[in-house]
């Protein structure tokens, strides 16, 4: 009995330890020194300096220069960082050429902050973060000379991505273009002269060794991987709620909030083959020869666009070290650096259930002005044409002002001022050109609305028809849930399961609320020489748990009989609604200068002519900017709005796989008559439902709606009303965000 204690006491303080453990979570600050914040921000591409990492700092309160006071070999190439930002090298690491140097670098998440002296679980690459969640884990290096490999610079970063065509789906030009929305370093992670000890990582030292895995902690000062050794740095990330307000240039709210993974970066692949097959069973798809690659989903992104996280993990060094180790050099390098190695491993993120929580204000700025809030798209189109048609005109005034021999800007500034007190300078209105239906109300309202009528024929007995009218309404903030591939989904789901999944189509609301981050089985369970593979997966099926609220649409019919005279007019015994979901992807080749509200989704001629006549307009005035550039100076910022907006393309598209429950609604005890205007109305009201086992079984991954700068996702639910006698269908469509 006193063993059987003692074995009972150590599992509970075991226990005790490890939820502890489990719940910690430390994310220390590092506040960088004088000489990591000029190593790692100030060092520019033509910087050859090799200073000491001992060199004093400067006297408090000393009248010098505190930037690094670089002592290039040619001073003909001084650069002051302060002045060039541009050719600081930590901008421009993208453009060094990479030699591929003889490292191998090894990139490995874990489910918690690694620690030395313990081995912790590998994170599944099924894993998906969300916004707040910490991206943990630590990279090796290793070189495969027998002499010192020195370097100047390793960078650990992580980094999300957003990629689009640039000459639009249909050219054939296979240029893409990349945006980087979101950059972030782990100072301690990244090289640096001395050692922090930080205490989520234990107690540890420069080069001290992890005997869990033999590996060295970190570099020598002399920035070198030592032969034989196998180097590590820990890192730690948090993925943040919300981009900087510089990934937008201008400035509007809705383009810097996190964005979810979306599509498939084929680039990442390099020169192995680009066109994987998603599984029709798993509903994924990665490639096994690479690894750290991204993870191909069912997910309507359109052709070439993607949003891409990933751990990345330069090493920079000289270009003349590099040729002892590297065969092929390139030969047109102006700057003293390359890249020796580039190493980066993707992960998902899933930002549903982040936007509902969104708390960003309601100001809108677009065009590089305040405008006020909760503008309409197409008003906004308004003011940034008018200021596009007054900007073309101050142009055309300084070029005029220039061939006259006035060239002072400040001179052409004031004579152009005095122009626009000018009544007849005044700047006309946008022409009515998105062609909006009056029956879509906006103002003072919390719904969007829709109106339609249908014709009911005479019956069997020849009973007058007649007609009804159809106002359609459904709350503007109508929200579903994210769907995600079964495989992508919480490894405990199957702990929800419950009696009910074996029945019938049990009816569940589309705001199923899945809490946490999203673990998957691991991959080595998911290869195709597993046995148990599919068994695997399928005990993964599950039902989100049914308490949240259903996303409600209104019909409010009212009956005008043929012969309003009759006594007893047939009235409709019956209204049969099929919904179905269609994703709407708007995106351009620079970023576009407004946000898209529901109005304009709305737009019965959005693809058709909305769109195209947007596009026309402004490529009329890119026209005369180009013509105006030769002659005087444009913005750049103004450039690329004109620009984006002269490539603003949509595509539309069914929702595969995805289908809501047919509502047939008995009108019988529905029906008031309205002896004012002698006719019958009625209101009904449906939930939008989809069956648990459609929800459960999904290979589709519905990603949350989404607005960038470059690439937008946004979803439109169709409703299609029908009626016995009529030989038309009434189609109402409305905005449903996707949380």
């Amino acid at each position: 009995m006193k063993n059987a204690a003692n074995v009972n006491g150590d599992r509970r303080s075991s226990s005790i330890s490890e939820d502890m453990e489990s719940q910690r979570s430390i994310l220390e600050d590092i506040l960088p020194s004088f000489q990591m914040h000029n190593y790692m921000f100030n060092r520019t591409l033509y910087d050859e300096t090799e200073e000491s990492i001992d060199n004093d700092l400067p006297e408090y309160a000393s009248e010098i220069n505190t930037i690094r006071s670089i002592r290039p070999i040619d001073p003909n190439r001084f650069v002051d960082p302060t002045e060039n930002p541009n050719l600081i090298l930590l901008n421009n690491t993208d453009k060094l050429p990479l030699v591929d140097a003889p490292v191998d670098i090894r990139i490995v998440l874990t489910k918690r902050q690694p620690m030395i002296g313990k081995v912790f679980e590998r994170e599944s690459p099924l894993t998906q973060y969300k916004p707040g969640d910490l991206v943990t884990g630590y990279a090796t290096i290793k070189s495969n000379v027998d002499v010192p490999l020195s370097f100047e610079m390793m960078l650990v970063s992580l980094e999300g991505e957003l990629k689009t065509p640039a000459g639009g789906l249909k050219s054939v030009d296979r240029k893409i273009i990349s945006r980087t929305f979101l950059k972030m370093y782990d100072l301690n992670a990244c090289y640096h002269a001395g050692h922090i000890p930080v205490t989520a990582y234990g107690t540890n030292g420069k080069l001290q060794k992890d005997i869990s895995d033999n590996t060295f902690i970190g570099f020598d000062e002399h920035r070198s991987i030592i032969p034989g050794y196998i180097h590590k740095k820990f890192f730690t990330f948090k993925l943040p709620y919300s981009l900087l307000d510089t990934t937008c240039p201008d400035q509007l709210h809705e383009h810097m909030r996190i964005l979810p993974s979306f599509g498939f970066d084929e680039d990442s692949l390099g020169t192995l083959d680009e066109n994987l097959e998603i599984d029709p069973i798993l509903g994924y798809k990665r490639c096994e020869e690479l690894y750290g690659s991204p993870i191909k989903v069912n997910d309507m992104a359109l052709k070439g666009q993607s949003i891409s996280y990933f751990i990345r993990v330069q090493m920079i060094g000289k270009h003349d070290v590099a040729e002892k180790f590297v065969r092929k050099m390139p030969k047109n390098n102006d700057s003293p650096f390359v890249l020796l190695k580039n190493e980066n491993y993707h992960f998902r993120v899933d930002v549903s259930d982040y936007q509902k929580r969104d708390t960003f204000s309601e100001s809108v700025i677009g065009c590089n002005r305040l405008v006020n809030t909760n503008v309409r798209t197409y008003e906004q189109l308004t003011h940034f044409e008018n200021f596009v048609i007054k900007t073309l005109q101050e142009l055309k005034t300084k070029k005029q002002l220039t061939e006259a021999g006035i060239v002072n800007r400040r001179e052409q500034d004031e004579i152009v001022a005095s122009l626009e007190a000018d009544e007849s300078k005044k700047i006309t209105q946008f022409p009515s050109s998105t062609n909006f239906h009056e029956e879509i109300v906006r103002s003072n309202s919390d719904s969007y609305l829709h109106y339609d009528s249908m014709k009911l024929g005479k019956d069997l007995f020849g009973r007058s028809g007649g007609e009804v009218i159809i106002k359609a309404s459904m709350s503007r903030d109508s929200s579903i849930h994210s769907i995600k591939s079964f495989a992508l989904k919480e490894r405990h789901s199957h702990s929800n399961l419950t009696s009910k999944c074996g029945g019938g189509p049990e009816l569940i609301p589309l705001r199923a609320i899945d809490n946490g981050r999203n673990h998957s089985v691991p991959i080595k369970s998911l290869s195709s020489d597993s046995s148990s593979s599919l068994e695997t997966i399928r005990s993964l099926h599950s039902l989100k748990q049914a308490n949240q609220e259903h996303c409600f649409v209104e019909l409010d019919l009212t009956f005008v009989p043929e012969n309003r005279l009759a006594f007893k007019p047939e009235l409709p015994q019956s209204v049969t609604v099929n919904s179905t979901l269609k994703a709407i992807n708007i995106y351009s080749t620079f970023p576009i200068p407004v946000s898209i509200d529901g109005e304009f989704l709305m737009d019965e001629q959005l693809l058709q002519y909305t769109i195209p006549n947007v596009r026309r307009q402004f490529d009329s005035y890119l026209v005369e900017l180009k013509q105006l550039v030769r002659k005087v100076p444009v913005p750049r910022p103004f450039y690329n709005s004109v620009n984006s907006l002269s490539k603003l393309s949509a595509k539309e598209a069914y929702v595969p796989k995805f289908e809501f429950l047919t509502e047939t609604i008995n009108l019988q005890n529905k029906w008031k008559f309205d002896e004012k205007n002698n006719v019958y109305k009625a209101c009904l009201k449906f939930p939008l439902a989809m069956g648990s086992k459609q929800v459960s079984n999904s290979t589709m991954c519905l990603v949350p709606t989404f607005e960038s700068c470059l690439v937008n996702q946004f979803y439109m639910v169709h409703f299609h009303v029908s009626m016995r006698k009529s030989k038309k269908y009434c189609v109402f469509k409305f905005p449903l965000k996707v949380i």
